[in-house]
């Protein structure tokens, strides 16, 4: 390590905020998109998830290369092209975890979300973002590590003052610095696993929040309960016991909605 010149820390700050914008978008696509997937049936709709597998991202950057450059330098754009790539490549893997869970949290708590009126938004942020913390940290940790260790698009957009820490490892291991090539290597390896075990241990440690608060509640002993307003505005109404002993009901929700 004590031959790694200065310029490949710089590069290893660089390839850590790639790994992170890359992250957010993956997940600004994927969630929707594993939303949209959730609601249909097994067959067509997750096909469509695998779409980005077609091209190799070295392709993909050639693409956007060729359609930017006769307007705008391609240099300017680096990093959100760079991000975006790997965000595509990323998203048929964050599919194949998000959907299965997404999917059984619907079909679970779909009924009890329609009777307290918690839709939309809401229900992605009371019910569906909650239980899916593990399997969202994991595809983080899973593109951040991707996108950390990603040499293709780049090498089309970067210029000579900016690049990632692959792509610095790559100029130095052409130059015949084989020594700091090495250190390169072993700061890359690093990082990649520092950033996957930073993401899957956030989504790890809130994992059983959502059922620790499910099982803190308590059936009233007369057989039923009252729901009131509370901040959802749903107009007030008894649920059976039978109801609330049936699998799709969570105490945790009621928790978050009126606790």
């Amino acid at each position: 390590m004590a031959d790694v010149p200065l310029g490949i820390w710089r590069a290893a700050l660089t390839s850590f905020w790639m790994a992170g914008l890359s992250t957010v978008v993956m997940l600004m696509i994927a969630l929707p998109i594993a939303g949209w997937i959730s609601h249909r049936r097994r067959g067509g709709a997750e096909a469509l998830g695998i779409l980005a597998l077609a091209a190799s991202p070295l392709m993909i950057g050639t693409g956007w290369f060729l359609i930017l450059f006769p307007f705008v330098d391609p240099v300017l754009l680096a990093f959100p092209v760079t991000a975006l790539v790997n965000a595509l490549v990323a998203l048929p893997f964050a599919l194949r975890i998000l959907v299965p869970p997404l999917r059984e949290t619907v079909q679970t708590y779909s009924r009890l979300s329609a009777s307290l009126s918690v839709s939309g938004g809401r229900f992605w942020w009371i019910v569906a973002l909650p239980r899916l913390r593990p399997q969202i940290g994991f595809c983080a940790g899973l593109t951040a590590a991707l996108s950390a260790g990603d040499l293709g698009v780049i090498t089309l957009f970067a210029d000579p003052d900016r690049a990632t820490l692959p792509l610095a490892m790559y100029r130095l291991t052409a130059s015949y610095r084989t020594d700091a090539a090495a250190g390169a290597a072993l700061l890359l390896l690093a990082l990649a696993l520092a950033v996957f075990a930073i993401c899957d241990a956030w989504g790890r440690r809130g994992a059983g929040g959502f059922r620790a608060a499910g099982r803190a509640g308590r059936l009233p002993p007369n057989g039923r309960f009252f729901v009131g307003a509370g901040r959802t505005g749903c107009r007030a109404r008894f649920l059976r016991r039978r109801e609330v002993d049936s699998a799709w009901c969570d105490w945790g929700l009621f928790a978050r909605c009126f606790g």
